[in-house]
């Protein structure tokens, strides 16, 4: 089963490339019409989730979500659920900033639960702007 978050991501990528579309017929009828055209830097950001895993009891679990291709790590967390008992060990980010990665431990009388790791991703897309 899909997370609900994972639907409202796809949501935004459509709107993104709705969003790209337009500028790009923009700035062909800039250019058609002899318009000059400046290339602007847009920062895309996009929370990203990883897989939900199961953490059972006295067991030391990773947990990560990579960022899409293209993507950085700016930062990122986890959220837990079903156990009162799993401690964080830690969280950062992934080798060259591709992802987020957590690491929770539960204790041998803990309740197992879940951890799902989410990274908060980046993208500088250089877009042409009409100017004029």
């Amino acid at each position: 089963m899909r997370h609900p978050r994972t639907r409202r991501q796809s949501l935004a990528s459509l709107m993104a490339a709705a969003a790209l579309v337009i500028a790009c017929v923009s700035v062909t009828g800039a250019l058609a019409a002899g318009k000059t055209v400046q290339v602007v830097t847009r920062t895309a950001l996009r929370l990203h989730f990883g897989e939900v895993t199961d953490v059972p009891t006295a067991d030391v679990v990773v947990a990560d979500a990579p960022c899409p291709s293209g993507y950085l790590a700016t930062g990122g967390g986890f959220e837990e659920s079903g156990s009162i008992t799993i401690n964080l060990v830690g969280s950062k980010v992934e080798g060259n900033f591709e992802g987020w990665k957590v690491e929770v431990v539960n204790p041998p009388l803990g309740q197992a639960g879940t951890v799902q790791a989410f990274a908060l991703c980046e993208h500088n897309v250089k877009l042409p702007v009409p100017v004029g």
